[in-house]
């Protein structure tokens, strides 16, 4: 197919998730610029496959702690997405949301609570209050507010008392990588599935006979998703991936 085909340039960005979520970050990192690289030459910069890209790039750049460099990525990403995918889209709404999570981490509360805004008035418009997303992203607006309450009463403190007043708590910390790999799968438009609990039994002939209990394998976990185009694909909308998770233990 060529190193510049679209389906070279999505396996470099599939083995790059892979390494991410076995904790190879430095080479998952590399395998995203080299995909970004390729998609530059073939597509140029103003293309909405780019911006998955830099989506991708910016949640691994937050997972080693490089939140300037990741910030400038996902900012780059909402701005395309918000040109191709319109300002109420689902794509925007996960754009702002990954924002939103770099702000978190630099403890620019404000900043981060006027993303999730937005996450959260286009989740409640396009997929209602019931919907794990809308929920998700209310609990994280809330949390975002709290923190942005505190750091306020903290600077009002230590202005009128100077630094033996009494702070209150403020938490800053970098999002877990689960919590990344999750945003992953959702720029990907990954579907995890279960695999098989427990070893299915054998009947008296020696045949496998799967349990009652066994889910299907290609039950999907996500109650919904957004149907992403591949990369530089012109025959239409594709399935999504779908990524097979072993639960044995």
């Amino acid at each position: 197919l060529g190193y510049d085909h679209a389906n070279t340039i999505q396996e470099y960005v599939l083995l790059a998730l892979y390494c991410f979520a076995n904790g190879q970050l430095p080479v998952s990192l590399k395998l995203l610029y080299r995909a970004r690289y390729l998609m530059l030459l073939v597509a140029g910069e103003d293309h909405p496959a780019v911006a998955i890209l830099d989506s991708n790039i910016g949640v691994v750049l937050q997972a080693v702690l490089e939140w300037d460099l990741a910030m400038r990525f996902l900012e780059k990403a909402l701005e395309t997405s918000t040109k191709y995918h319109g300002t109420k889209s689902l794509q925007v709404a996960l754009s702002h949301h990954l924002v939103a999570l770099v702000y978190t981490s630099k403890a620019e509360f404000r900043s981060a609570m006027q993303h999730e805004k937005e996450t959260y008035t286009i989740y409640k418009s396009l997929l209602g209050d019931s919907h794990e997303r809308t929920r998700e992203s209310a609990i994280f607006l809330k949390h975002v507010t709290q923190q942005a309450v505190n750091l306020q009463k903290t600077m009002n403190e230590i202005y009128k008392n100077g630094s033996s007043a009494t702070i209150p708590q403020v938490q800053i910390m970098a999002p877990e990588v689960a919590t990344l790999l999750q945003q992953l799968t959702l720029i990907n438009n990954i579907l995890p599935i279960n695999m098989r609990n427990k070893e299915p039994e054998t009947d008296t002939k020696g045949k496998l006979v799967p349990a009652d209990d066994e889910p299907c394998v290609n039950q999907v976990l996500s109650n919904e998703t957004v149907l992403r185009p591949p990369l530089l694909n012109s025959e239409g909308a594709a399935e999504p991936i779908v990524a097979e998770h072993d639960n044995q233990k």
